[in-house]
């Protein structure tokens, strides 16, 4: 609760947090239900190779986004409470110069080593330069949505996220169609910068419209302390998740490097609940902080917080195998065994979002570059030796574990370094990760028996539903019974 808020004020910011949280996953859900449920449409569209080359071009993208702009949209949390509600449309317009000087330099960049860019990628190198000018328009869209979530407004998010992805999926399937180009993966390519370039031009007008400001040395000073140590935080980031895709796409082929891009957009439901979830939680816990809770209420949020979307997380690699089978063309089939690995490293990298949240809060963001980078190296150390051997699921195994060791390390940070843990420790998160892992394995004991893992699921909804029924009482006002039992 915060510190010298009534009851009523006190329940109001809780039912708040539930209703951005509510619309986040709605439409963090809509838009990654659009990607599942044309799924199968691609997957007929599109050869495994092709699904490589395109997995091929999204892992440039994310190299691409995490150098233009000097992740500048990083700041933006911490900006929205120094600067406040008015001035951060004029901080956001008068801090892109750097996002221009950052296009400018990468675009160069691409025309200089373009040749050797292409073989390590195995792109055209029009493609990497369409990846770029993506990038660019990207960052106004990051930093827009990053602002709408700060000032409450999860309906305007929505409606930019929605018209993002609607345009690239429905796009893509059109131009293949239609047999524009050459290979079905170049079609994708053009519709997701068309995609980027329709948002992030909206985002780009608005900015400039609301702040009104080309440039402010103070605020760029402000933002490049915070941004720039993130620089290697995001590609350490990018290595920790889209280099296996790679090493697979070197070491073993195409085929098997879509086949684990496919798996991957099941896993990933899991990593897009949890940002949607995060979203709502980031702003709620800066503006707590700010205003003073105390820690033992943060603590009975989060608990809460981390039992339902470990409950959930269980229950969706229980259900994996099934939806798998019943939306692929037979090729695909071999994800079945790939995909609820990924899913269990989303869920611990999610365990992760609750210490690092806190380091953001700080703005101590060295030490979150520091992490990711040992999480990498450990992740290419495993998968060196694992991808040979087992595949796409050596690849899925090594990044579980190098989201294991980036939890712990954060965890320590904030708890030892920083001395600013708000929860219980790893003792809270032991429980609901133990139940992961059991429908795990169950999962694979279970492979072909899909009536016994609909039963565990049944029985794991029943778990979320007695959570949701606690959780209800805690925000209903029964918080401080709870906290204290």
């Amino acid at each position: 609760m915060l510190s010298g808020i009534g009851g009523r004020e006190r329940d109001e910011e809780e039912l708040s947090l539930l209703k951005n949280a509510g619309v986040y996953v709605f439409g963090s859900f809509f838009v990654q239900g659009l990607s599942f449920v044309t799924l199968p449409i691609f997957s007929v569209l599109m050869s495994t190779s092709d699904f490589g080359l395109f997995a091929s071009y999204t892992f440039w993208i994310s190299f691409s986004n995490a150098v233009i702009g000097l992740q500048v949209g990083s700041s933006i949390n911490n900006a929205y409470l120094d600067y406040g509600k008015d001035g951060i449309y004029r901080y956001a317009s008068s801090t892109s110069p750097a996002a221009i000087l950052s296009f400018v330099v990468a675009l160069f960049a691409v025309i200089a080593f373009g040749e050797p860019l292409s073989r390590l990628f195995e792109l055209p190198v029009c493609a990497l330069a369409a990846g770029v000018v993506q990038s660019l328009f990207t960052y106004y869209f990051t930093v827009h949505i990053a602002m709408l979530r700060m000032d409450d407004r999860p309906f305007s998010y929505l409606a930019l996220s929605v018209a993002n992805a609607a345009i690239g999926t429905f796009g893509a399937i059109g131009l293949i169609l239609l047999d524009v180009f050459s290979a079905p993966y170049i079609a994708r390519v053009f519709s997701s910068v068309v995609a980027a370039a329709a948002t992030g031009g909206v985002s780009l007008v608005f900015i400039y419209l609301r702040g009104r400001n080309l440039f402010d040395r103070k605020a760029t000073v402000y933002a490049l302390k915070i941004s720039v140590p993130l620089i290697l935080h995001a590609l350490a980031g990018i290595l920790l998740v889209r280099i296996n895709q790679v090493i697979i796409l070197k070491v073993v082929g195409a085929d098997a490097a879509g086949i684990y891009a496919y798996a991957s957009n099941f896993g990933q439901i899991i990593s897009t609940l949890f940002l949607a979830c995060n979203a709502a939680f980031v702003p709620w816990l800066y503006k707590a902080l700010d205003a003073g809770m105390d820690a033992r209420s943060v603590n009975l949020t989060i608990r809460f917080y981390i039992n339902l979307f470990s409950i959930g997380t269980a229950a969706f690699i229980l259900l994996l195998p099934t939806a798998i089978g019943l939306l692929s063309d037979p090729s695909y089939r071999e994800s079945s065994y790939i995909a609820p690995i990924i899913a269990m490293g989303f869920l611990v990298n999610f365990y992760y979002t609750i210490p690092v949240n806190y380091e953001f809060y700080l703005k101590k963001t060295g030490c979150i570059a520091l992490g990711t980078i040992s999480a990498c190296v450990v992740n290419l150390a495993f998968c060196a030796v694992l991808t040979p051997v087992f595949r796409g699921e050596g690849a899925a195994v090594s990044t579980l574990l190098a989201y294991c060791v980036l939890f712990v390390m954060h965890d320590v940070i904030v708890a030892r370094v920083f001395k600013e843990r708000r929860y219980e420790g790893p003792r809270q998160f032991a429980a609901p990760f133990g139940l992961a892992v059991a429908a795990l394995v169950l999962t694979y004991i279970f492979m072909d028996a899909d009536v016994v893992r609909a039963v565990l699921v049944c029985v794991l909804l029943v778990l979320f539903g007695i959570g949701l029924r606690r959780s209800a009482r805690v925000f209903g006002g029964d918080g401080e019974k709870e906290a204290s039992s």
